[in-house]
């Protein structure tokens, strides 16, 4: 875990399960969400050609993350990831201290999260087994990765 997370280690671990392990967590902010969806029809695709949507206006990604499902509490949240979860805290404006875990959902229904090699702030995709594409990105860190390989590592342990 990273420094920030060790200074909030009784906050964040307080509404974990008997048992469960807390292996990582960041401050963070939605950039971007999306679904993914296979279209069965579309009349007006060309041949060798894929069918472009458009749908209404441009909405915050706050707006569309919690449309398709995926809870956020607001626009800087702490998301974490335990050995059983992953699981989303409502942050104290000013410093995005952790206050309480809103959201969870249990490691099978995340298809996968995976870290973005860029410049400047780092950024994470968290995929839903429904297709939900939320793209967060790190507060004050550059450690966002830490919760790729906590998801990674969680995922290869064998259950009990």
């Amino acid at each position: 875990m990273n420094a920030w997370a060790r200074h909030y280690a009784d906050a964040l671990t307080a509404d974990l399960d008997d048992g469960e392990t807390l292996l990582g967590a960041n401050r963070v902010t939605v950039a971007s969400a999306s679904k993914v969806e296979v279209p069965t029809r579309v009349a007006t695709a060309r041949p060798g050609q894929p069918p472009v949507r458009r749908r209404g206006r441009k909405l915050p990604p706050v707006v569309v993350a919690r449309a398709n499902g995926f809870s956020v509490p607001g626009l800087i949240f702490i998301l974490g990831v335990s050995d059983r979860r992953l699981l989303i805290w409502k942050s104290s404006a000013l410093l995005a201290k952790p206050r309480e875990l809103t959201t969870s959902y249990p490691l099978t229904r995340i298809a996968s999260i995976t870290r973005h090699r860029r410049i400047g702030p780092t950024r994470a995709s968290i995929v839903l087994d429904d297709g939900t594409l939320v793209v967060v990105q790190a507060l004050w860190s550059r450690q966002l990765g830490e919760l790729a390989t906590a998801f990674t590592a969680a995922r290869s342990r064998p259950p009990g």
